[in-house]
């Protein structure tokens, strides 16, 4: 099964840190096969690394460094395809991602706007 990197315990975030999920861990330990991901760093972009974020720009999701609102989408996006590749490759059977991660999560990660604050998508 693909897990998040972060979720295992793997030091992987932004910040050098993880997110660490034992009850995950616990529940599925004896019936699967963990293969971690971290787009993030399958991109190359390092830990720890600037933070980055979602932005919509003209009905299109952008992704952007925080602090210098640096673009990052055509690479992140390349990697990810890569990766997911790479990842059915190995026979996946399931996947348990980050939420509100800017490269993991689904619907409830955060998307600012250009004139807005955050928003959830």
């Amino acid at each position: 099964m693909m897990i998040s990197a972060c979720l295992l315990g793997e030091r992987v975030r932004y910040d050098g840190e993880h997110k660490r999920n034992q009850i995950i861990l616990d529940f599925l330990a004896d019936s699967v096969n963990w293969i971690p991901v971290c787009p993030e760093v399958h991109a190359g972009f390092g830990t720890p690394r600037p933070p980055i974020e979602l932005i919509m720009n003209e009905n299109k999701v952008e992704v952007v460094e925080v602090d210098t609102q640096r673009p990052v989408t055509t690479t992140l996006r390349a990697s990810s395809r890569n990766l997911l590749k790479e990842t059915l490759e190995q026979g996946i059977h399931g996947a348990i991602l980050k939420s509100r991660s800017p490269s993991c999560g689904l619907g409830n990660t955060p998307i600012r706007t250009s004139t807005e604050g955050l928003q959830q998508g």
